[in-house]
């Protein structure tokens, strides 16, 4: 194919996707700028894909991380009593890509993406943590209630019968 060609061909992808984000923010708001990171930072994992070029990856995966984190964080209204930081986690999850994708394309990688990663998703998920001992602890001091209760009026034996 020549080079003319290719070249309309990728730059009419482009235009394709780029008209569909503008059109899909207008239609959702809250999702445009999470998706428009995903897309951008699909693209420059797809350029890593193509050129091998370990400096599109690092991008790539922060991006599409950063894109995933806040997504969730929009759509997130299902569970409000435990809330994670999904931005953090999200970030955590695209640094831990990038080890992913190069050690599965060249079989051997960095292990710096794993420091940032490791950090990032523990701090997003304990954040989490710390919303869930607001739910447990409540609800254990219950379940002792309800133990005393039922042992007071006998339908818990004690010791051999």
């Amino acid at each position: 194919m020549a080079s003319q060609s290719r070249n309309n061909i990728a730059i009419g992808i482009l235009l394709i996707v780029l008209g569909l984000i503008l059109f899909g923010g207008q239609l959702l708001p809250g999702v445009f700028g999470s998706v428009t990171l995903l897309v951008i930072g699909i693209a420059f994992v797809a350029a890593y894909f193509y050129t091998r070029v370990y400096g599109m990856l690092i991008p790539g995966g922060i991006l599409v991380g950063l894109g995933v984190g806040d997504l969730l964080s929009v759509l997130s209204g299902i569970v409000p009593l435990l809330k994670v930081d999904l931005g953090a986690a999200g970030l955590g999850l695209g640094f831990i890509l990038i080890y992913l994708i190069d050690r599965a394309v060249r079989g051997k990688t960095h292990w710096w993406p794993l420091v940032p990663g490791g950090i990032l998703l523990l701090i997003g998920l304990l954040q989490g943590l710390w919303d869930l001992q607001r739910i447990v602890l409540p609800l254990a001091i219950v379940g002792v209630g309800i133990y005393l209760l039922a042992s007071a009026f006998g339908w818990i034996r004690r010791g051999p019968a």
